[in-house]
């Protein structure tokens, strides 16, 4: 994962170069009025196909040039005149060369004044560009956008060496939230300014409770046996855990078929347990096929349900105080917070009155429920009823937060109260709908819900995710299990 993220900084730096030089191209040799006087449309038609060849050699060398700096794709944290210095200091070689080449074959008339437009627009456009793309990656840090929380285990040398490969990447593509040390009395220690927040024995508590995507553990080879038991429990939790290792392969502590090599910068790491966008990411098409299909599903269905979504309001507003929508805080993919939306279906205060029920709780485990729950409003009892209460909820499909099918989206307060097999659930982005929905839904005690949504993880198919819409219809207008 870390490999590609890399990947797509480069091919899309490179892809936008490479327009705007074309751009530049053009331009200049459109803005320079020997080229087309006493030509007729035979000859500008004999030109473009010249000038389609010329670009195409421009080009190339552009592309050898500004791949032959490993750093290209960092462009944060340098200013515009840096910036610009670098791309004098890679272009100029390829440039000179062109610029006799074309004087050599009468290529152009007056080249000096086409080559003084090409060379000032491509570096305008290049500086540009950069800047503007600086500037996108920075809106999506400042929106938390794409960002990967890691969470570090390891030993002092090893996680300096992975910090330094690290800090290649894009600034802020990546977070660590801290260190976790074998030795624990070097708690409260700083690793490249990063915390030792203690010792390994936190690792359980963190992934319950904090926001992680994968955990890294960067161990030298002698102590790898003394981490199998922490990363059966990333396996058991359903977070991704890569080994940043000295080993070429670590295939006498780990069987084969649990390891699969990737590469970051110059080292090699090995995934040593896969969550569930990390499994059928393997599969790329599909995964994307999911994405696009929960966006698009989405929108259709946000503006086939539009009239339902405004007599759903109206009635709230008419019927009982307070807004329309009900926002709350629940833990989406790695247990990344965001907030649900729903249409109101409880009093105002509901929330605040929740403490004196939960003597009256119906459902075993972390979850709440109960049965004539006095905060639902008569309208809430209807929109419960058929699940109405939830079409708000493909605004988050929209925005990402959720998909079509997925386990429910759990509250924080649930989730800090998971045993360490329930976390896996959080290894796949929760959604409106999964096999609790259409096999009973409340009727269904909490451990049997837990397996249902592991089951799905396990099996997961664009199959299974159709078979699930189908049968959700009829489950949701006969109301079984509704409360």
């Amino acid at each position: 994962m870390l490999k590609q993220r890399l990947f797509f900084h480069k091919v899309f730096t490179l892809s936008g170069n490479l327009f705007f030089t074309a751009l530049a191209f053009f331009i200049a040799y459109s803005i320079n009025p020997s080229n087309f006087l006493n030509e007729g449309f035979s000859g500008i038609k004999e030109n473009l196909s010249q000038n389609f060849i010329f670009l195409g050699l421009i080009l190339s060398l552009w592309s050898f040039s500004l791949l032959s700096k490993k750093d290209i794709y960092q462009i944060r944290t340098k200013s515009s005149l840096k910036i610009a210095k670098e791309l004098v200091l890679l272009l100029y070689k390829p440039f000179l060369f062109i610029f006799i080449f074309a004087l050599l074959l009468g290529w152009v008339k007056n080249p000096v004044l086409f080559f003084l437009i090409f060379g000032l627009l491509d570096l305008f456009f290049l500086l540009g560009f950069r800047k503007a793309y600086d500037f996108f990656l920075r809106y999506l840090k400042s929106k938390e956008y794409f960002r990967k929380n890691i969470l570090l285990l390891g030993t002092k040398k090893m996680v300096k060496d992975f910090i330094k490969e690290l800090s290649f990447f894009p600034e802020k593509e990546f977070k660590i939230l801290g260190i976790l040390e074998k030795d624990q009395s070097k708690k409260g220690q700083r690793y490249n300014n990063f915390p030792v927040l203690g010792g390994l024995n936190l690792l359980e508590t963190l992934l319950k409770n904090c926001y992680v995507d994968f955990v890294v553990f960067a161990f030298p080879e002698k102590l790898l046996d003394s981490v199998k038991k922490e990363i059966l429990l990333c396996q058991r939790m359903g977070v991704s855990g890569y080994l940043f290792t000295d080993l070429l392969m670590p295939t006498h502590i780990f069987p084969p078929q649990k390891v699969s090599k990737k590469t970051i910068l110059h080292k090699k790491i090995f995934l040593v347990s896969r969550s569930f966008p990390e499994r059928i990411g393997e599969q790329g098409f599909l995964y994307f096929l999911k994405c696009f299909i929960d966006r698009l599903g989405a929108l259709i269905l946000i503006i086939l349900t539009l009239p339902l979504f405004i007599i759903v309001s109206v009635l709230i507003k008419l019927t009982s105080e307070g807004p329309v929508f009900f926002k709350q805080k629940r833990c989406g993919l790695n247990g990344k917070r965001f907030l649900m939306y729903k249409f109101r279906t409880m009093v105002e205060d509901a929330e605040s009155k929740k403490k004196y029920l939960i003597t009256k709780n119906e459902m075993d485990g972390a979850a709440f429920k109960i049965k004539d729950d006095p905060r639902i409003t008569e309208v809430g009892k209807f929109l419960r009823k058929f699940s109405l209460d939830e079409l708000p909820q493909l605004f988050n499909v929209l925005s990402g937060n959720m998909s079509l099918v997925g386990p429910r989206p759990p509250l924080p307060e649930e989730v800090s109260q998971y045993k360490s097999w329930h976390r896996k659930r959080l290894s796949v982005k929760p959604g409106l709908t999964c096999l609790w929905q259409i096999n009973g839904r409340n009727d269904v005690s909490f451990e049997d819900w837990m397996r249902m949504d592991l089951e799905y993880i396990k099996n997961w198919s664009l199959l299974l995710d159709l078979k699930i819409l189908l049968k959700t219809l009829p489950s949701v207008i006969s109301a079984r299990g509704a409360r």
